[in-house]
């Protein structure tokens, strides 16, 4: 859970929906920035095409020593900017949140976990500062997707300063167009539709995971950095050991990806995508999900 919050399945733009809840958010702290980050870079090209391909963090601090060299010079060079999903205005994203993650006639969510980990919850966000009353009404698997999210927050990694929202900011700077591969109300509905007892599990790993958060963050964002794929894998995707959850909202969405990818091979233009890096990393990827359909990819050095 908390490894899919930084940069594996879940997507940049559902982490803003945690900021639209009906909750505070606890103050983030200043991370410490480190220095010459050269994340993992493909490219997919014809004679008339080029699609960049970047695997993000989705939560980071101040850390901007990844937007340099190659990365920096693929990005200047594309027509556009691809993310998994672009956030609408805060007035929509607070109609889909409503609709998708916010249950305010089924039972409250204290009724629905266990009384252990209702505790735990309860002493969570104690802790965070967070009143617990305003979880009531969301569905497990949206408060546990908060609880990941506040954690990481008051380690100074907010969806704002992850790689999505910088890419954002710097293509509508250029006047680049930024689409998405998908939607909010897509990406909100791959939880949604999950049967409860695996949204409860799904909360209930979170809460499991909450002492790890520190460790886990610095040891991905390390990999990350590095552009180290297989350690990615191993800390991001190994876990993932549900084979409902991990079709639903891993290897079907790269092969879905890889589909749309295959489709703007041919249009001629430069083309920036910016996917999280669990979705490069593993037997399943993107590059794979390509390969199957007759593309080369290769690792930009």
């Amino acid at each position: 859970m908390l490894k899919s919050l930084l940069n594996g399945a879940i997507g940049a733009a559902l982490l803003s929906a945690c900021a639209a809840a009906p909750t505070a958010a606890a103050p983030p702290t200043p991370a410490e920035a480190p220095q010459d980050a050269n994340p993992a870079l493909f490219l997919v090209e014809d004679e008339d095409t080029k699609i960049y391909l970047f695997g993000t963090i989705h939560i980071l601090g101040e850390d901007k020593s990844w937007f340099h060299d190659q990365v920096e010079a693929a990005f200047q060079a594309s027509d556009e900017l691809i993310v998994e999903a672009v956030s609408p205005g805060d007035a929509e994203l607070q109609k889909i949140v409503m609709a998708k993650a916010i249950d305010t006639d089924g039972p409250p969510l204290s009724e629905t976990l266990s009384p252990e980990y209702h505790a735990r919850l309860t002493a969570e966000l104690q802790e965070l500062g967070v009143p617990a009353s305003g979880f009531e009404v969301m569905d497990p698997w949206f408060a546990g997707m908060n609880l990941s999210a506040l954690t990481f927050a008051k380690l100074g990694m907010t969806a704002e300063g992850g790689v999505e929202a910088r890419l954002q900011q710097a293509a509508a700077d250029a006047g680049k167009p930024i689409s998405g591969f998908e939607t909010m109300e897509y990406q909100l509905g791959l939880f949604d539709s999950l049967p409860e007892a695996e949204q409860i599990a799904f909360l209930e790993q979170a809460l499991d995971e909450m002492d790890q958060a520190e460790t886990v963050a610095a040891g991905m964002v390390d990999a990350w950095r590095r552009g180290d794929l297989d350690a990615l894998d191993k800390v991001v995707n190994d876990d993932m050991d549900d084979p409902v959850l991990r079709e639903r909202i891993l290897v079907g969405r790269n092969r879905d990806w890889a589909e749309k990818i295959e489709a703007r091979m041919a249009r001629p233009g430069t083309v920036f995508v910016a996917v999280g890096a669990g979705h490069l990393a593993g037997k399943d990827n993107v590059q794979s999900a390509l390969a199957a359909r007759g593309l080369s990819v290769r690792r930009m050095e």
